[in-house]
């Protein structure tokens, strides 16, 4: 590991927001639509993932 680079647990943390995120909005989705519990982890993960991968790419063009 290089001095630029973060730490793990840094970058772990992170990655923290992109999950409750993608909870939140299958939730307020699963109460306009009838969803179950599997239908809402696996739109959950898709979210998460589309997040994290967005999310750092938006903070380099700014």
């Amino acid at each position: 590991m290089t001095a630029g680079e973060p730490r793990f647990v840094d970058r772990l943390r992170s990655l923290l927001g992109a999950p409750i995120i993608a909870l939140v909005l299958v939730y307020v989705d699963s109460s306009l639509v009838d969803l179950s519990l599997f239908h809402m982890a696996t739109i959950a993960l898709v979210l998460s993932v589309g997040i994290h991968e967005i999310a750092p790419r938006v903070g380099e063009i700014s």
